[in-house]
């Protein structure tokens, strides 16, 4: 049984197709770069953007109640705000104190210590806990939508969907946002 022309020519296309394709996706060292890079840049956004607005808004000093920053794979719920960063399998961990990043080695330990701590205690009614979670970036590395959730007490919090682009003369810049859920 032969080839059939159609079908030669239908293969010729897919590979045609392939090759064509195949040097504008990112290679899995080039993806890992982009999602580190893509972190650290979140991270700066998180203490920039809500720990600092935080502690003046509530009158917190940033010794008062350190902040912690977890980054996360997507969640299996998008539709759940406490689902969609896989919280319990962490990617990376820094507690925010006295205005620096500190890196977790025990990741999972320092979650829960940091709920133990902050979250869990009677009398705590502010704390600092944040996720994040890249949920898409595209095939060439230049564009990349990522969920940050922000809780800062038993009845406070909002979680946002923010649109980034990337570019070599600014990096990492927000082009959009969307709030998904606020309490």
């Amino acid at each position: 049984m032969g080839w059939r022309n159609g079908e030669k020519i239908l293969l010729a296309l897919l590979v045609a197709l392939v090759t064509t394709l195949a040097p504008s996706w990112l290679s899995r060292a080039e993806r890992e770069q982009v999602e580190a890079d893509l972190a650290l840049f979140m991270c700066d956004f998180i203490v920039d953007n809500y720990l600092v607005t935080q502690g003046e808004q509530t009158g917190l000093t940033a010794s008062s109640v350190p902040g912690i920053i977890i980054w996360a794979p997507p969640g299996k719920n998008p539709h759940s705000p406490t689902e969609f960063a896989d919280r319990y399998r962490p990617i990376r961990v820094w507690l925010s104190e006295n205005g620096q990043l500190i890196e977790q080695s025990n990741m999972v330990m320092a979650i829960e210590a940091y709920r133990q701590t902050y979250m869990n205690y009677p009398g705590s009614e502010s704390w600092a806990f944040y996720d994040f979670t890249i949920e898409s970036i595209s095939r060439k590395g230049q564009q990349a939508e990522v969920y940050v959730g922000a809780s800062c007490g038993p009845m406070c919090g909002l979680g946002t969907r923010y649109t980034l682009q990337w570019t070599a003369a600014a990096g990492w810049e927000i082009t959009g946002s969307e709030w998904v859920w606020i309490t």
